[in-house]
């Protein structure tokens, strides 16, 4: 169960990536992730993603909620978590633009976020990479140290004088 946790670890913020993609005049990172989505995957494949912006954002949020159910860490659950409500709220409000626009414009709150979605999509998407990253190394790296004292190998100490007492 561990592993599906790690592969929902990065699908959540490449989905979450992608669809900051999206914003393509946006500041900061979004406006970065639009020019490397649109390398790879084209003019079709921005039309997809703003076609199916509602199902992918709630994908994202699913992914991410499970990443954060299987993180080894507090911040790798924080990360996980943060993304998992900024997809959630992608997209709801995206839907609720798609059902009446008039209502997400009534209410400057939501209108707000609605327009800056991708922007704030973007950071979430990092730090939920960059904190599932530094989890899977951290617990790789504790691996290695328990490997390391079941041979009798202490830090600083080689082998060879190991080998040599």
């Amino acid at each position: 169960m561990r592993r599906i946790g790690r592969v929902f670890q990065f699908v959540g913020p490449a989905v979450g990536a992608a669809l900051a993609g999206l914003a393509c005049c946006a500041p900061g990172l979004a406006g970065f992730f639009s020019s490397v989505v649109f390398a790879v995957v084209g003019v079709g494949g921005l039309y997809f993603l703003a076609a199916f912006e509602i199902p992918l954002a709630f994908l994202a949020a699913g992914a991410a909620l499970l990443a954060c159910r299987q993180a080894p860490g507090r911040l790798a659950k924080l990360g996980s978590g943060l993304l998992a409500a900024v997809a959630f709220l992608t997209g709801l409000t995206r839907l609720l633009w798609d059902l009446d626009s008039e209502l997400v414009m009534a209410l400057p709150p939501v209108y707000l976020f609605f327009v800056e979605r991708q922007t704030l999509l973007a950071p979430a998407a990092t730090f939920a990479l960059v904190t599932g990253l530094a989890g899977s190394l951290r617990t790789a790296a504790a691996a290695v140290r328990q490997a390391r004292r079941r041979q009798g190998l202490t830090p600083g100490a080689s082998p060879r004088k190991e080998a040599l007492r």
